[in-house]
């Protein structure tokens, strides 16, 4: 992995500000798994909005590629959450989801087995 991020798209998706979620595309194009990290709110504690992480080999990898982007302490609100890309998918395509933060458990369950 290099230093360097790659650029990032919108998934078309709105997030929870309204925007499309920002998707960082990294150089494994087989990566089974994609990061998804809860942003926090620049000068201020609390959650902001989801970035998504996808082609890269590790967690490390991806959040190394979103610090590099933002360069700024205080970058993430809580844990990223992992993901399958069929998970990731399912849970873009429900429109339940949209504008809502990217969690684990029963929103997410109902996504992938719906």
């Amino acid at each position: 992995m290099t230093n360097a991020c790659p650029p990032r798209a919108g998934a078309g998706r709105a997030g929870v500000d309204g925007d499309p979620v920002d998707v960082f595309v990294g150089p494994n194009a087989r990566a089974a798994l994609a990061s998804v990290f809860h942003m926090a709110r620049l000068g201020v504690v609390g959650y902001d909005e989801d970035n998504i992480a996808v082609g890269f080999a590790t967690r490390e990898d991806a959040e190394r590629c979103l610090r590099v982007a933002y360069n700024r302490p205080g970058l993430f609100d809580s844990a990223p959450r992992r993901l399958t890309v069929p998970e990731l998918a399912a849970w873009l395509r429900e429109t339940r989801n949209r504008g809502r933060k990217m969690g684990a458990g029963r929103e997410l369950h109902t996504a992938v087995t719906s």
